[in-house]
């Protein structure tokens, strides 16, 4: 492996399912945990109102706003210190977090928040970070971006850089959401994004944060640290659609070129893609870009055929910005474990608002 590399060397996460080996456990198992959330609405065939059904985290029910994504980021941390060792000293935390602008429900209970204590996401998240992580007696340098779906496999990139500067020898990236506000539901309702009996082809709203520790290939050996998976190369493209603009028709080039950039780029090893994890949710937008994007890569990718797929959303349901963080603990864990079997997984998201990222992880090497 080259001095040069960068490999994961440790996974975090809080979600439905509990912390990040049992989560992808029961990920693997085919295992859910849903229950009924506070948004009710009429039956298809009747008057009674019917509960939507999401995917919670029990561990931080009672809370709410910014306090929840908290309660979450810390649950994802503490799971991944429990787990691994980290370097010494203060590590660079590169977060994403939900697109305020993006999310009416979430921006009009920040606002209701912030009259009472002004401050940026970043800065509240910082505080409370602060607040739950100063016992521990490390910090965190906390950079929060808010790129939706896509952004997760972004900071990958941004890892990338900051890494191979010299700046920095171990970094964090991850992200964390919470659609269960009713706020929230709400608008996913009134914009026809949510599943519920008058509905089947919505998202269910999910929640979680999750945390990768990647390191120098050179300072995880020197420090005899685990090495759970190889970063490979990252593709970040931008669409020209939102898929909330009205009558969009997402033909997925962008989501095509992403891929085709990164399975393109020489191989870690031979190679050879046994997994592809994406962010499809149950929305017939999104479908509709993945069957668009498999088209424009037919005739060149013949591998992607018969390639497994697994999609997050269908054990945690959609979480938002925390969709790429997901998807690379659930890759990293596969090597870990063993059962990815093949030397590489591509990974891809697809943000609202047009970034499209794609990812390939690959099974470390000797």
């Amino acid at each position: 492996m080259s001095t040069n590399a960068l490999v994961i060397t440790g996974i975090g996460m809080a979600s439905s399912l509990g912390p990040a080996i049992g989560a992808c456990a029961a990920a693997r198992a085919g295992v859910t945990r849903t229950a009924p959330l506070d948004l009710v609405v009429g039956g298809p065939d009747t008057e009674v109102p019917l509960p939507v059904t999401g995917h919670p985290c029990p561990w931080v029910e009672g809370f709410t706003g910014v306090g929840r994504l908290v309660a979450l980021l810390n649950l994802a941390i503490e799971d991944l210190v429990g787990g691994t060792s980290l370097p010494p000293g203060q590590l660079p935390l590169l977060l994403e977090a939900p697109p305020v602008e993006e999310r009416p429900g979430l921006q009009e209970q920040l606002d209701e928040e912030w009259e009472k204590v002004p401050g940026d996401l970043e800065g509240r998240l910082g505080e409370g970070l602060s607040l739950t992580q100063g016992s521990s007696g490390r910090g965190w340098a906390l950079q929060v971006t808010q790129r939706g779906h896509a952004g997760g496999l972004a900071l990958l990139s941004a890892a990338q850089e900051l890494l191979r500067s010299g700046r920095h020898e171990a970094c964090v990236i991850g992200g964390v959401d919470s659609l269960m506000d009713l706020l929230t539901q709400e608008w996913l309702y009134a914009t026809r994004q949510l599943k519920h009996p008058n509905h089947p082809v919505g998202l269910m709203p999910g929640e979680g944060a999750a945390v990768v520790l990647i390191e120098r290939a050179a300072h995880a050996r020197k420090r005899g640290a685990r090495v759970l998976a190889e970063v490979g190369p990252v593709s970040l493209q931008d669409e020209e659609y939102s898929f909330s603009d009205e009558g969009v028709i997402p033909h997925g080039r962008a989501l095509a070129s992403a891929i085709r950039d990164v399975v393109r780029a020489p191989p870690l090893r031979a190679r050879n893609v046994s997994v592809i994890l994406h962010d499809l949710n149950g929305q017939v937008v999104r479908a509709m870009e993945w069957g668009n994007t498999l088209i424009h890569l037919a005739g060149e990718l013949e591998m992607l055929r018969e390639t497994r797929r697994w999609m997050p959303a269908a054990s945690f349901g959609d979480v938002g910005s925390a969709s790429g963080a997901f998807s690379l603990c659930m890759a990293t864990q596969a090597f870990a474990r063993g059962y990815a079997q093949g030397t590489e997984v591509l990974l891809c998201n697809s943000s609202e608002s047009g970034l499209r990222s794609a990812a390939i992880l690959a099974e470390p090497r000797d």
